[in-house]
């Protein structure tokens, strides 16, 4: 079972997608929204599935904050980082696109602060980005899942993510993006 991650991105990324992958002659996927070095000015990230000669394959768009204008910019110097994501009462993965975005669920898990100061838990993953979508790189509560089934169980284990973890650390567990214009789930 593959988890899906639900996004908050600024433009229409279908229709970016389309363009580009038009305009290029690759496919273009969108992966993800978030801030790389201003904090508070949210990328959305896009991949082209092939090299395509003179220009980068990771690239992005934001809204320039002092002229307000539409700017692209090379990210494939900028795509090794780490993203914490949490489960909110739907069992869909959220995490944070800038500073200012915090999101609170019910279920208790929070994921706050974009890249640039991030703050989470109590129940997360960690994932990082290989080839335009999410890999799984570390479940932090992965010891507390070896006897799973007991009353205290937190569900996250009810995920097949675990069951990949338990047999192999070797293999990420792909988590595949879902982009939608979903907003704080509060």
């Amino acid at each position: 079972m593959k988890s899906k991650v639900i996004h908050d991105p600024i433009f229409d990324t279908q229709m970016i997608s389309d363009y580009y992958s038009e305009k290029d002659g690759v496919k273009v996927l969108y992966v993800c929204t978030t801030d790389f070095s201003v904090p508070n000015v949210p990328v959305d990230v896009f991949y082209r599935r092939r090299k395509v000669k003179g220009l980068s394959r990771y690239f992005g768009l934001f809204i320039n904050p002092e002229t307000e204008g539409l700017m692209v910019t090379d990210l494939d110097d900028l795509m090794d980082f780490e993203m914490p994501m949490v489960r909110d009462d739907e069992g869909l993965y959220r995490y944070s696109r800038q500073e200012s975005d915090n999101k609170e669920f019910r279920n208790g898990n929070f994921v706050a602060g974009g890249r640039i100061t991030t703050r989470w838990g109590p129940k997360g993953i960690i994932c990082r980005v290989e080839k335009g979508k999410f890999v799984l790189v570390e479940f932090p509560d992965s010891d507390e899942h070896h006897n799973c089934g007991t009353p205290d169980c937190c569900g996250e284990c009810e995920d097949a993510v675990l069951d990949n973890l338990a047999a192999s650390y070797s293999e990420p567990e792909e988590i595949v993006s879902v982009a939608s214009l979903a907003t704080d789930a509060k």
